[in-house]
């Protein structure tokens, strides 16, 4: 497996256009670091890479279990947070979504309904594009 690693890009101070030779070669692209201010660089990510699995690996702010579970829960989270959210929300296999809402759903007692709708809402607060969100 070819990876292709970019980190620290600072896209907020300067362009970056990567390689395309190094792209198109790749099997994976793994982004690590300050890649760009907030979200952008998610956005930038899919734009960028359209075809391929990427990694993002934000800097700064680490999710830990107990930030996602309140995400999950509550839709109301650090904006810090929301590349690491929408990460999951857009990337992880819908199964596992759906493991986490029922494990959440029988460890705290909200209703699987209200649940879906608070997922629903973070989803919309992390901007994320997936298909079964809409």
């Amino acid at each position: 497996m070819k990876l292709h690693v970019l980190s620290d890009l600072h896209r907020e101070l300067c362009g970056f256009y990567p390689d395309a030779a190094a792209v198109r070669e790749a099997d994976v692209i793994i982004l690590a670091g300050d890649i760009d201010k907030g979200i952008k660089g998610t956005a930038w990510a899919r734009s960028a890479f359209p075809n391929k699995p990427v990694v993002y690996v934000a800097d700064k702010e680490i999710l830990r279990a107990e930030d996602l579970r309140t995400a999950l829960l509550t839709a109301t989270y650090s904006k810090n947070f929301a590349p690491h959210v929408r990460t999951f929300l857009d990337e992880a296999p819908v199964s596992q979504i759906a493991d986490v809402a029922e494990q959440l759903h029988h460890e705290t007692g909200v209703n699987r309904v209200a649940l879906w709708q608070h997922m629903r809402d973070a989803v919309r607060a992390a901007y994320t594009v997936r298909d079964i969100w809409l």
